[in-house]
This record gives C-alpha cells, sequence and structure tokens, in this order.
C-alpha cells in the first residue's frame, strides 16, 4: 500500500515540474484564462477609471497605509515599492492578460512606481519569453 501513494506522489509531482517542460504552468494559464485582465499605468485614477471600464479586471488597489504606521517619508516610499514590486510580479505570474494604460500625459513628474512596472515588465519578458507582455488599448 505504501508502495502505490508513493508512486502516485511522484507522479503528481513529476507533473507539476520540468517533467511537463512548456506544460508544467498549464494550471496557472487555465485559471487566469477565466479572469480579467490587470490593468496597469501611471496616475491610480486613471487605471481605476480604465478597469472600471473592464469587467473582471484587476488593480493594485490594497496598498496598506504605510504612513499610519510611523513610518517616514523615505520608508513610507520604499515600503510602497515594495509592495508594488511584490504584486507586479505576483500578476505576471498568474498568467493574466496585462493592460498597460501608458504614462500620463498630465504629469509633470514620472511616478516612480510606473517606471519600476515598466522595468520589471521588460526584464520579465527577457526571462520568460512566453510572457506575452503588455498589451495598450
Amino acid at each position: 500500500m505504501n508502495h502505490i501513494l508513493i508512486c502516485l506522489l511522484t507522479l503528481l509531482f513529476s507533473l507539476s515540474g520540468p517533467a511537463m517542460g512548456e506544460y508544467s504552468d498549464f494550471w496557472q494559464s487555465s485559471k487566469a484564462a477565466n479572469r480579467g485582465p490587470v490593468v496597469i499605468g501611471e496616475t491610480m485614477a486613471r487605471v481605476e477609471e480604465a478597469a472600471a471600464k473592464i469587467p473582471g479586471s484587476k488593480i493594485l488597489n490594497d496598498m496598506p497605509d504605510f504612513r499610519s504606521m510611523g513610518m517616514n517619508a523615505d520608508q513610507v516610499t520604499s515600503s510602497m515599492m515594495q509592495y508594488n514590486r511584490k504584486w507586479i510580479l505576483e500578476q505576471m505570474r498568474s498568467g493574466r492578460q496585462m493592460i498597460d494604460i501608458g504614462a500620463d500625459a498630465n504629469r509633470a513628474t514620472p511616478s516612480i512606481f510606473y517606471q519600476m512596472e515598466q522595468n520589471m515588465l521588460k526584464n520579465y519578458q527577457k526571462l520568460h519569453p512566453e510572457f506575452s507582455g503588455a498589451v495598450s488599448p
């Protein structure tokens, strides 16, 4: 009986790893296909407005209030950047379509957060050629 259990576990693990090759993340892409896209861009008000027009879309709307945690301005910026970087990486790995609404032409100073997202997308695509990247609406 133990041998059968070990064989089944071995089979299960082999199907979820490198042995499956290009299909090893099939479960992720299958789930992602049933969910709306991720919307990114410069200036959250623009992102929220664009996402409201796309059923099932997802945006970064759960950023913790780091200011209320007693952090100084540099610590808040650093914590927000770390949170955003982790979030965008999770979204890219999820297999969901990414929609980039682009830069905000009305901003005087470019957003360091949007610049980071752009760099993350570019570098992730270099490391994962199967990743289609973000599309513009």
